[in-house]
C-alpha cells in the first residue's frame, strides 16, 4: 500500500493509492470525522450522512459478514437505489476481496430477467440490497430459483457493531474489483472485468485532469449501477477527498430544476450527466423561476455517455448563463466501461473545442473545412486524460490515420480493463489490437472519430451503425438529430435511424417516438413527410420509411443510448406499437 501525501507545484495535496480500499482506510484513519457522502432530501429513503470513519466501520462490519459467507473472488450482486448504502456495499466488497457486480434495480419484468441472467453468467453467491430496494426485488422476482438461491444481505440492517470481526486482507491491484456489465448498445451485455488497479489509476487520473481537491463538492443523480455514476460520483470523490450528495435519476427527471437548485445551495463545484440532461433543463426549466439561484460555483459540468450535441451546449448556455453558468464550465467527455470510464475530456476552464466540417467530406472519411456554406459544427470530447494513449485507426487495414481522417478509436493505458468475463474470443477481438512498430495491445472501441491537429477527439459514430449509401457514410445520430427537429410532435432524444436489406436494396428507416402531448390530433402523414424532407434536405439521403411509435417503444441501454440493432429487429419483426408509418 502506498498512501504517501505529497504537494504538487500549486500546493494541492496529491495522494497515490494502489486500491480504493487503501484510500478509504487511509482517510478513515486520518480524517474520520470529515463528511464523505450524504443523501439529498429528494431521496425517498432517509439516510444519515456518512463520515469517512462511519463509512469505514460500516463497510468493515459488512465485509466481515461477506468473509463468513464467501471466499476471495466471490461475485456479489449490488442491487440498490442511489443511496449511501450502495457505496457501503461496494467498499465492503473491496474489503472482503469479493467482486462487486453493479446492477439496475428491477422495475420491469425484463430487468428481472437481466438480473437473473447476470447472476447466472457471473456465478454470484450473494446479493446486497437495502430496505426499499429489497421490497421491490421481492415483489417482482416471482419464483426465480436463481435469486432465491443467493444469500441476501440488507446493507441497511448491518451497522458498525461487527467492524472488529473483519479480517484485514488488502486486495492485490491486479485482482478483480468489479464486473461492470455493459449496457449492450450493439449486443448482449458482457461483464467488463475492472481490476483494483484500474479503479485507483482511473480516479487518480480524473483527480489530475480535473484538478480536484478536498475543497470541491459534488452533487450526483447519475445511477450508481452505471460506470459513469459510480466513477464520476462516489469513487472519484472518495479518492480526492471531497464530499458528494446523492439523489436519484427519477428525482432528476421529475424535477430537473431541483438539481440546479441543489448545486447552487450547496455551492457544488462538480456535477453533470449525459447530453440529454442539459437538453431537459433547457426544455422544461424556466430560468425566471430560479430567482436567487447562482450557478457561478459550478466549475466542472460533465457531459458524456452519449453523443454531445453542439446545439445543446448553446441552448443550455443561453438559458442558464445569466444565472452564472460559464461556457467554460461545460466539459464534454468520451469514455466506455472497457477503459474503466473516461478516455478523453475537456479540461476545466477551457471552452469546449468546436469545428465546422463539410458533411460531404465527412461522409467520405475526412473532416475537411466547409466550402459551400453547408457546414456541420461538431463539438470535441476533449483531450486524452493522463495515462491514456489514443490512436485513430483504419478499421479495415489496421493502419494509423492522420489527423482529421475518420477511423476507429483505439485506446491503451493503465485504465484499460482486463477484458470480458469468461468471453475469451470477444476479449481477444476487442482488447487485442496491434499497430505496426508498437508493442502495446490496444482496445478497439468500435467507435468512429477523428482527432484534430491539437489532439482533440471528435466522435462521429459507431463502426457497426454506419449507413452507407452510394459510397458515402452517414452517421445515424446525425439523421436522428435532424429527425427530432423536423416536427414538434417528435419526442426529443427518441429517434433511431438504421439501414436494412429489403428486396436486395439498402432500405433507410427512421423510427421516432411521438410526444404524449401530441398524440391527440396526430397527423402521421404530415409528421412522417416532414422527417423525410428534413433529412433529405440536410443530408442528401432518401429515407424509405418513417415509423411513428408510442412513448417508450424505442429500446435504449441503461445509460440512455439508442439500441439501433434492437430497434431494427423490432421493425423487421413488426413488433412496434405504432401510430402509423409513411413510406417513400
Amino acid at each position: 500500500m502506498h498512501d504517501a501525501a505529497e504537494l504538487d507545484t500549486t500546493g494541492r495535496e496529491q495522494l497515490a493509492f494502489d486500491t480504493l480500499a487503501d484510500c478509504v482506510r487511509f482517510r478513515a484513519r486520518r480524517q474520520p470525522d470529515v463528511l464523505a457522502l450524504y443523501a439529498l432530501p429528494e431521496l425517498q429513503e432517509v439516510a444519515s450522512p456518512l463520515t469517512y470513519g462511519q463509512l469505514d466501520r460500516r463497510a468493515r462490519a459488512l465485509a466481515a459478514r461477506l468473509q463468513e459467507l464467501t471466499e476471495p473472488g466471490a461475485r456479489v450482486l449490488l442491487v440498490m437505489a442511489n443511496h449511501p448504502d450502495y457505496v457501503v456495499g461496494l467498499i465492503a466488497c473491496m474489503y472482503a476481496r469479493c467482486v462487486g457486480v453493479n446492477l439496475l434495480l428491477p422495475s420491469r419484468a425484463k430487468h428481472v430477467a437481466r438480473l437473473c441472467g447476470v447472476a447466472e453468467d457471473c456465478g454470484a453467491t450473494v446479493l446486497l440490497t437495502s430496505g426499499g430496494a429489497s421490497r421491490i426485488i421481492h415483489s417482482r422476482m416471482g419464483e426465480s430459483r436463481t435469486l432465491r438461491a443467493l444469500h441476501w444481505i440488507r446493507v441497511d440492517e448491518v451497522g458498525e457493531a461487527g467492524a472488529d470481526r473483519w479480517r484485514e486482507d488488502a486486495p492485490d491491484p491486479e485482482s478483480l474489483a468489479l464486473l461492470q456489465y455493459t449496457s449492450g448498445s450493439t449486443g448482449a451485455p458482457r461483464g467488463v472485468m475492472v481490476r483494483h488497479g484500474n479503479m485507483a489509476h482511473h480516479c487518480a487520473m480524473l483527480q489530475r485532469a480535473w484538478a480536484f481537491t478536498p475543497r470541491d463538492h459534488a452533487i450526483s443523480w447519475l445511477p450508481l449501477y452505471h460506470d459513469m455514476g459510480l466513477f464520476l460520483g462516489p469513487m472519484v470523490a472518495l479518492y480526492a477527498g471531497f464530499p458528494i450528495g446523492l439523489t436519484s435519476p427519477l428525482a432528476f427527471v421529475k424535477h430537473p430544476d431541483r438539481w440546479l437548485r441543489q448545486i447552487a445551495a450547496r455551492r457544488a463545484t462538480f456535477s453533470g450527466g449525459p447530453n440529454f440532461c442539459y437538453d431537459l433543463c433547457a426544455d422544461v426549466v424556466d430560468p425566471t423561476s430560479l430567482a436567487g439561484v447562482d450557478l457561478s460555483c459550478w466549475t466542472r459540468a460533465l457531459n458524456g455517455a452519449e453523443p454531445v450535441r453542439t446545439s445543446t451546449l448553446a441552448r443550455f448556455q443561453e438559458a442558464f448563463g445569466p444565472l452564472g453558468f460559464a461556457a467554460e464550465t461545460m466539459c464534454p467527455a468520451y469514455g466506455l466501461a472497457e477503459v474503466t470510464l473516461v478516455a478523453t475530456s475537456t479540461r476545466p476552464g477551457a471552452l469546449p473545442t468546436q469545428r465546422d466540417v463539410d458533411p460531404e467530406a465527412l461522409g467520405q472519411g475526412f473532416a475537411a473545412p466547409p466550402t459551400d456554406g453547408g457546414a456541420r459544427r461538431l463539438t470535441a470530447s476533449g483531450l486524452p486524460t493522463p495515462g491514456v494513449a489514443l490512436r485513430i485507426v483504419d478499421p479495415e487495414t489496421g493502419a494509423a490515420c492522420a489527423p482529421l481522417a475518420v477511423g476507429e478509436v483505439w485506446l491503451a493505458g493503465p485504465s484499460v480493463t482486463a477484458g470480458y468475463w469468461r468471453r475469451p474470443d470477444a476479449t481477444a477481438r476487442a482488447f487485442g489490437g496491434r499497430l505496426a512498430g508498437d508493442d502495446r495491445t490496444w482496445l478497439r472501441t468500435g467507435d468512429l472519430g477523428f482527432v484534430d491537429e491539437d489532439g482533440h477527439l471528435f466522435i462521429t459514430g459507431r463502426v457497426k451503425d454506419v449507413i452507407v449509401v452510394c459510397g458515402r457514410n452517414h452517421y445515424p445520430q446525425d439523421l436522428e438529430e435532424t429527425a427530432e427537429g423536423a416536427d414538434p410532435a417528435v419526442r426529443p432524444n427518441f429517434a433511431a435511424a438504421f439501414s436494412a436489406q429489403v428486396e436486395d436494396r439498402e432500405h433507410i428507416v427512421v423510427v421516432v417516438e411521438v410526444r404524449r402531448a401530441a398524440v391527440a390530433g396526430l397527423d402521421v402523414e404530415q409528421v412522417g413527410r416532414a422527417v423525410m424532407r428534413r433529412v433529405a434536405s440536410e443530408h442528401q439521403i432518401r429515407v424509405d420509411e418513417v415509423l411513428l411509435v408510442h412513448h417508450g417503444q424505442i429500446p435504449k441501454t441503461t445509460s440512455g443510448k439508442v439500441q439501433r440493432a434492437a430497434t431494427r429487429a423490432l421493425w423487421q419483426e413488426g413488433r412496434f406499437e405504432a401510430h402509423g408509418g409513411v413510406s417513400a
